[in-house]
């Protein structure tokens, strides 16, 4: 993988905020793509409270169902800045999750099947893979919680054109049971831990 340098920061003519703004769609129909041919779901509103999960094959077959799913939004400036305070040492290269997604998946055979279409796709560089999901990843650091986190690159036509072919962004890979740990009280026992360990 090629190492990170000031050139994928973002681009010199743009300012970051438009960046991010214009990878945010791109991003999202690429992973729309890879949910759809690996079997992935996604968060949806529940009025029960209980997160609820849309299988995105349904969805494109159903606006109604489509509509009711959570995208996930570009992260605001003051959780940005309290990251770059307490874990990077105000290095602003280092925020690579500012555009970001999630795909849930039933069982590891269709997780892992996404991670076979990412690496075989000719538009996607992935710069980092993080797997929580490794029996010797230590998951008392982060409260029982596991995922595959992705950072990558779309590297496409649209992209070049656009000049945002170097921004990064993060994809995580989990599993249902893992991902109930995000929502309700675990979200909220996830900021406490976090914020213990002042990250």
């Amino acid at each position: 993988m090629e190492p990170i340098t000031r050139r994928h920061l973002r681009p010199a003519h743009r300012s970051p905020t438009t960046t991010r703004l214009v990878i945010d769609p791109v991003f999202l129909s690429k992973v729309k793509s890879l949910a759809e041919a690996s079997d992935g779901l996604f968060l949806a509103q529940s009025e029960a409270g209980d997160p609820q999960y849309v299988r995105w094959r349904d969805a494109m077959a159903d606006p109604t169902l489509e509509s009711t799913i959570c995208w996930a939004k570009i992260k605001n400036a003051t959780r940005a800045i309290e990251k770059l305070v307490r874990s990077y040492d105000f290095c602003v290269y280092k925020l690579l999750d500012v555009v970001r997604q999630s795909i849930i998946f039933k069982d590891l055979d269709h997780l892992c099947d996404c991670l076979d279409k990412i690496a075989r796709d000719p538009e996607i560089e992935v710069v980092r893979i993080k797997n929580r999901l490794d029996p010797d990843f230590d998951s008392k650091i982060s409260g029982g919680y596991r995922d595959i986190g992705i950072n990558l690159r779309i590297v496409s036509t649209q992209t070049k054109k656009e000049g945002v072919e170097g921004h990064i962004c993060e994809l995580q890979l989990l599993l249902e049971d893992f991902h109930k740990l995000k929502t309700l009280e675990g979200h909220k026992r996830h900021v406490q831990f976090r914020n213990l360990r002042c990250e």
